[in-house]
């Protein structure tokens, strides 16, 4: 009996997870992201290479990153990079929110290689499953062609080559394997399978206790906190300016920490303060590992302050658990509420006895 011929692992990470609302390849599952997952189930047997729209995103992983040359067509692209860059005439190629595919898949599949078969294309319940799939070099004409006609779909290629359908439900493993991730829901749904913590930002009314509630939480974690806390001077809203101070450092109150200063009797941000603080307090947050990122509180006057909103999101994609509060109606939170790890929280006076344990377990409480 001929051996079965080597296949590299192709993974399409270029999507742009518009249902998600973020990069699904780096939501995290338990200790490791998506992208993580996979690559780690294939990396020991197989040659693994990413397809992405940039390679600096998936540098982390070590791998070989092929990027795609016609921009915002789709898969179809990323599949041609992948068979042009492999090192075999075969690649496996999957889709980067499939956290778990297993590499049984590939063995199973590749026992249907043979002379004059271009494709083995995994089917469940009768659909093909085009990125879950086993391709030969010798479609690269096709695949060519077919984007030169501006006929995108990957189901569209089979057409013009020989394909050969192979049902999972044959196969004896476990059908759960090849489940994928896009939307927030399903996110949620994977994310409790693995145990992983996700975001908890309180929201409420003024006065209502939202930072209190913030320190008993934390206490009831047992986490070192880091992030940022704003401030006024001696909790007076009307006249002191606004500070922004380390959460190691709540004390911290002097002018190199001003974010906000009262103009014509309106609080006025200062954005490049809000940039530069905010940013440095949350890129020393993520260092930590074993901590809590505070982030205490979000309201209007960071409307502006773009660099500091990219170092939240990075914090959000994270491994460490963040704890924030969010004023009301702010639409620049949009990204903070909508993201697939965060819980939102009320905070009103008949849940505030018992929101500090719920929103610890939501976390991951370690005391």
């Amino acid at each position: 009996m001929n051996r079965p011929p080597d296949v590299s692992v192709g993974i399409l990470a270029g999507g742009g997870s518009t249902r998600m609302g973020t990069d699904k390849a780096l939501l995290r599952l338990g200790n490791r992201t998506v992208i993580e997952r996979i690559a780690d189930e294939f990396r020991c047997s197989h040659e693994v290479l990413i397809a992405a729209a940039e390679s600096e995103t998936y540098a982390f992983l070590g791998l070989p990153v092929v990027c795609d040359e016609n921009r915002g067509i789709g898969p179809i692209e990323g599949l041609r990079r992948l068979l042009t860059a492999a090192g075999e005439d075969y690649v496996f190629v999957c889709a980067a929110d499939m956290p778990f595919i297993r590499r049984e898949i590939v063995g199973y599949l590749t026992r249907y290689i043979r002379p004059g078969v271009d494709c083995c294309v995994l089917t469940v319940n009768g659909n093909a499953e085009p990125l879950c799939a086993i391709y030969s070099k010798s479609i690269l004409p096709v695949i060519e062609e077919r984007i030169g006609q501006g006929r995108y779909r990957l189901r569209d290629i089979y057409e013009n080559c020989c394909a050969e359908y192979i049902p999972l439900e044959d196969s004896g493993l476990d059908p759960s394997m090849v489940r994928n991730m896009n939307t927030p829901e399903h996110y949620r749904l994977f994310a409790d399978e693995f145990h992983t913590p996700v975001h908890v930002f309180l929201t409420g009314d003024r006065g209502i206790g939202k930072s209190e509630t913030v320190q008993r939480i934390a206490a009831l974690l047992g986490r070192p906190c880091y992030g940022f806390l704003t401030r006024f001077r001696h909790g007076d809203h009307t006249a002191s300016p606004l500070y922004m101070v380390p959460a190691e450092m709540p004390g911290l109150l002097d002018e190199d920490h001003i974010v906000a200063v009262w103009q014509d009797g309106r609080l006025t941000a200062l954005p490049e303060r809000f940039d530069a603080l905010g940013a440095a307090f949350l890129q020393e947050a993520r260092k930590h590992l074993e901590g809590l990122i505070l982030m205490d509180e979000c309201g209007h006057l960071e409307k502006n302050a773009s660099g500091f909103r990219k170092e939240i999101l990075d914090c959000l994609n994270g491994p460490v658990p963040v704890l924030g509060v969010l004023r009301k109606d702010q639409p620049w939170h949009s990204f903070i509420k909508e993201h697939p790890r965060v819980q939102i929280v009320e905070v009103a006076e008949e849940n505030r006895d018992t929101l500090p344990a719920l929103a610890a377990e939501l976390l991951g409480r370690t005391k």
